[in-house]
């Protein structure tokens, strides 16, 4: 399966809500590029899958991502762009989650999050938490939306949509 199969306009799946509403109606390009990774790594797994049952007896590759965002077709996206740059991401749906996974003990290296979460607490209440619980851990929020009042501005921030490179040299600590 190719991304232009998915995206043809005789698809039914052009008029499903995720692909309708969701981010591959508003980054068509960006998602065909997603797309094309998943459909390949599917394929690698139906080729060999003992080497797929050998890459989850592994132990986490380092570094480890952290990333929270209440949309999951914006987690599935970053997750695998993520993954292709070299990290190792758990996926979080809410602040909760994160901090509850944090609390279980995983150590990532940096933490991604939306600002908006939907309900609970928000990205960057999130981020003034683990300021105190996890002093040190690098913290970058992204947001369709641009940075608000508040979101403090000292902290890395990048509006959707973003090249994964740029969230992957923040995430490796470069400056923006």
């Amino acid at each position: 399966m190719s991304a232009a199969l998915v995206f043809n306009a005789r698809s039914p799946l052009r008029d499903a809500p995720a692909v309708r509403d969701g981010p591959f109606h508003r980054f068509p390009a960006a998602c065909a590029v997603i797309v094309t990774a998943l459909c390949q790594r599917l394929h690698e797994q139906d080729v060999n899958p003992a080497a797929t049952e050998m890459d989850t007896m592994q132990p986490p590759a380092s570094p480890c991502l952290l990333l929270v965002d209440d949309d999951p077709m914006v987690r599935a996206l970053l997750t695998v762009g993520m993954e292709d740059q070299g990290f190792t991401v758990v996926e979080a749906a809410s602040g909760e989650a994160a901090m509850a996974l944090l609390d279980g003990g995983l150590s990532p290296s940096v933490v991604v999050t939306d600002i908006d979460l939907g309900g609970g607490c928000s990205g960057v209440e999130l981020a003034d938490r683990l300021l105190h619980s996890h002093p040190g851990l690098r913290v970058i929020l992204i947001s369709g939306r641009g940075r608000q009042q508040g979101d403090a501005a000292q902290r890395p921030f990048l509006v959707k949509p973003f090249p994964l490179a740029t969230l992957s040299r923040l995430a490796h600590g470069a400056p923006l």
